[in-house]
């Protein structure tokens, strides 16, 4: 979450140093990047998710049940 977080305050230039920095940056629109770097945060979430329903049913079933 950490590395998520620099990257989205660097990418609103907020972040930046130096001029060389800012120069890099430039070329790469703010907004595309921090939608970009949460999409691949977000994609293995998504992609485990499906496999792991069962057990989230399963202890939200038990944890409802009153004996």
């Amino acid at each position: 979450m950490l590395v998520l977080r620099e990257m989205v305050v660097e990418a609103s230039g907020t972040g930046l140093s130096n001029e060389a920095a800012a120069a890099d940056m430039a070329y790469v629109n703010s907004f595309t990047l921090k939608m970009a770097t949460i999409v691949v945060c977000v994609l293995p979430i998504l992609c485990v998710y499906p496999f792991m329903q069962r057990y989230f049913t399963k202890g939200i079933l038990v944890g409802s049940v009153k004996g």
